[in-house]
């Protein structure tokens, strides 16, 4: 029985390795990332993979060992969610806003979806993510921004963690970055890896229809020298917007009025921006999910160890037992093979002391 799960677990590693080798090759379709031949036809939204995998350490310690085929199959469900959700979030681009409150960042997304979806209010409206589709897998997510404390602040760095790509608002009216959004910045940098946020974030400057060019450069400028400065930020884009200018493009009735306020507005050129590197992000996305899923493996890998050193040890103990058994299976042949011969042996001997005896009776008869 021992050896037999010791066979399950090896026949279940050599599983993980298959799922493993079928997505090594994946190349700019998130199709690609499938699972195996026992497909999981619902994926559940929150399954959590670190979640699962601190549920699985505490199933190894408690009781693993004493089941571990029924650890082994808890393991294995677990992975085929783990390959579902990566395929799921592998297909999905991830647009993030953050800013303060009034700095115009959901008009900046009403903007790009034209449609009124997210709320706007001088009070803080967005006090959990609000994520809408804006095409082709493709989503926006309206963060509660700066203000939000406690529980909204963490949801919020929980989805910033997730993104492709992050909008970061901010409105010329207050002039260069404050020291609460540098520090903000900050904190969105420590998120990603070396220096990822450098050519995943923009700066999105609004409310550029109450300013001349000449003072929008200047502030520019000192946004420029504040990230590279404080934060080692050389790469960001700066956009430059005006939502009110976009919604008198969506009011206005006149053509060629219409043409240079939404040109005027910089929302075409954000619109453009993320059709354009939609490619690339969907190429980072599958890249990353890869690493997760080798991740993953060796995760399962780390899991099994005790259970193999556990049922090592057990089939070694099963293999002393049985060589003591063929042992004494021998020693028993043996003894078998020396009594049948001593038993043959007798049986001669009896045989020929029957034929002295009747010869001597014979003989007595006679005389």
């Amino acid at each position: 029985m021992f050896c037999d799960t010791e066979k399950a677990l090896e026949e279940y590693l050599t599983m993980t390795d298959q799922i493993i080798a079928s997505n090594v090759n994946i190349k700019g379709n998130a199709q690609k990332l499938e699972t195996p031949e026992t497909e999981v036809k619902t994926m559940d939204s929150e399954f959590n993979i670190d979640v699962f995998f601190a549920d699985m350490v505490r199933m190894v310690s408690q009781k693993g060992s004493s089941n571990p085929k029924s650890f082994l199959k808890s393991l294995e469900q677990g992975m085929l969610k783990v390959v579902a959700k990566l395929r799921s979030d592998a297909s999905c681009i991830n647009i993030i806003n953050a800013g303060r409150m009034n700095h115009g960042k959901s008009s900046l997304l009403n903007s790009l979806m034209d449609s009124d979806i997210f709320k706007v209010n001088d009070i803080r409206e967005t006090v959990t993510n609000r994520r809408e589709l804006f095409r082709d897998n493709i989503y926006l997510t309206d963060t509660p921004g700066l203000e939000a404390a406690g529980e909204d602040d963490e949801e919020a760095f929980n989805i910033y963690a997730t993104a492709n790509f992050i909008f970061f608002v901010h409105t010329l009216r207050i002039g260069e970055l404050h020291a609460e959004e540098i520090s903000y910045l900050k904190r969105l940098k420590a998120l990603f890896p070396g220096d990822y946020l450098s050519s995943h974030l923009g700066i999105v400057l609004t409310f550029t229809e109450s300013y001349q060019p000449d003072e929008i450069a200047v502030i520019r400028e000192k946004i420029v020298n504040s990230l590279r400065s404080e934060l080692g930020i050389n790469n960001a884009r700066i956009f430059e917007v005006s939502n009110s200018r976009y919604k008198k493009s969506r009011e206005e009735g006149n053509e060629k009025k219409k043409d240079v306020f939404l040109k005027g507005s910089g929302i075409l050129e954000i619109r453009d921006f993320i059709v354009d590197n939609a490619p690339l992000w969907q190429s980072e996305n599958l890249a990353l999910k890869q690493g997760i899923l080798k991740s993953c493996k060796e995760k399962c890998v780390a899991l099994t160890e005790p259970l193999k050193s556990s049922l090592n040890e057990r089939c070694r103990v099963f293999k002393e037992v049985s060589d003591h058994a063929n042992s004494f299976a021998e020693k028993f042949k043996e003894r078998h093979a020396f009594l049948k011969s001593e038993t043959s042996r007798l049986d001669r001997l009896k045989s020929k002391l029957s034929k002295a005896t009747d010869s001597w009776n014979y003989d007595r008869s006679r005389y």
